[in-house]
């Protein structure tokens, strides 16, 4: 993509210099398309050269540092839930095994768990910090990073700048410095020189985001770093369990540990706790039945951190009504109250800001899910993970064949130009 803007923009300019060699008949007709090209120009140069980064920071440090104040910021609004995290019997068997060999580590290894609050304490006590965070999708992984983040940021102790950087990212070339320069357009040698001397934390995060082709290469690349150079890595169970067994490559020295479930009184606790006393009654009729036999399907859904929390969201105004949830004849599955909860979130939260807006809001639910349904798409298609504003015009329909257009007047006028005055300095040459 950005090649061809560069090709059309340096085609546009070729033709806007050749149009000043014309007659002046020329000079009328061409002229104007010279304007339009020099636009052109522009739009796509930039598009090509300044893309934006991660920052428009003079240096790396900035550059991260502008990347993880505002995400160690939002856990701070987050109400946090026990989540518990541990040694499981799955995660100890995925370390290397001079880790679980050694008897007075193994002994540390069976106390080493703890809670959501806990971890950023129990990570600053690692020696060395290398750690691997499994869980599955909704288990609260990622704001189990952004608290650690927060920590680190509010510690004295100079423990580095964390830097995140998606799994997902990496192509399968090169190393990990010259990956995390990439994807914050520093230098290779900057990116290693920060490593080395603690300057940043690494955080590589949803492991399992790689192609299954790449993900025993992505270890040894890993594996590459200095054995004691502080790591976090975050990922689904099955994706890195399996790839540990089938490759028999650990991560060195780095502890593996598991998110766990809530549990059915930490549900109820969390409700009541975000729940003003005079309403905390409308989760009864719920809690009740997530005790029962019959609740199973309802309670394996609502000991994810990720669907407990959007029911807390979506049934959080007086006119909802969370007691719905156990009718086993619209919710008798799991796949169903999951679909539930995630198709009301956009809808119900939108309907509440404009009814706080007194219905002067710009944008009503329905439209706003169409519109996220809409990006969703166009980033599945594209296999991306990010939305990037340069992309967009891409996604809307016909964008594709706009550009193309664009691009292919510009190179035709580009030849035109360039044959027709080859044609003249050869005519007068003769």
């Amino acid at each position: 993509m950005a090649w061809s803007a560069g090709v059309s923009a340096a085609a546009a300019g070729l033709a806007a210099l050749f149009a000043a060699r014309q007659t002046v008949l020329d000079h009328i007709l061409f002229r104007s398309l010279a304007v339009v090209g020099l636009a052109a120009f522009a739009v796509l140069l930039g598009t090509a050269i300044h893309r934006p980064t991660r920052s428009r920071a003079r240096t790396f440090l900035d550059a991260v540092r502008a990347v993880a104040v505002p995400r160690a910021g939002q856990v701070r609004s987050i109400d946090q839930m026990p989540v518990r995290w541990e040694v499981t019997p799955a995660a100890h068997e995925a370390m290397a095994s001079g880790l679980r060999s050694n008897d007075g580590i193994v002994t540390q290894l069976q106390q080493f768990a703890g809670e959501f609050r806990d971890f950023g304490s129990a990570f600053e006590r690692m020696s060395p910090r290398r750690i691997v965070i499994l869980g599955g999708a909704g288990a609260g992984k990622t704001t189990l990073v952004s608290k650690l983040f927060d920590d680190l940021l509010r510690a004295a102790g100079g423990l580095g700048v964390p830097v995140s950087v998606p799994a997902a990212h990496w192509g399968g070339g090169g190393d990990i410095c010259g990956w995390v320069a990439a994807q914050f357009k520093a230098t290779r040698n900057r990116v290693c020189d920060a490593l080395r001397n603690g300057e940043i934390l690494l955080a590589i995060e949803d492991f399992e985001g790689l192609p299954p082709v790449l993900r025993a290469k992505a270890i040894d690349r890993i594996n590459e770093l200095e054995p004691d150079q502080p790591l976090l890595i975050t990922s689904r169970p099955n994706e890195y369990l399996n790839t540990v067994k089938e490759h028999l490559k650990p991560i060195r020295n780095a502890v593996v540990v598991e998110l766990l479930p809530l549990t059915i009184s930490d549900v109820g606790e969390y409700l009541k706790a975000n729940t003003p006393t005079r309403f905390a009654d409308r989760w009864k009729t719920m809690s009740d039945f997530l005790k029962s036999i019959e609740g199973l399907q309802l309670a394996t859904v609502l000991t994810n951190p990720l669907m407990l929390w959007l029911t807390r969201e979506i049934y959080s105004a007086k006119e909802t009504h969370p007691g719905e949830l156990a009718d086993t004849g619209r919710f008798g599955s799991q796949e169903a109250i999951e679909g539930h909860l995630l198709d009301e979130l956009v809808p119900r939260k939108f309907a509440f800001d404009d009814a706080r807006r007194a219905g002067t809001s710009r944008w009503t639910g329905p439209q706003a899910q169409r519109w996220l349904a809409f990006l969703a798409a166009d980033l599945d298609n594209a296999r991306a993970r990010d939305i990037t504003w340069w992309r967009l015009v891409l996604a809307a329909p016909g964008g594709w064949l706009v550009t193309f257009a664009l691009r292919a007047a510009l190179l035709t006028a580009a030849a035109w130009y360039a044959a027709s005055w080859a044609l003249r300095r050869g005519c007068r040459g003769a």
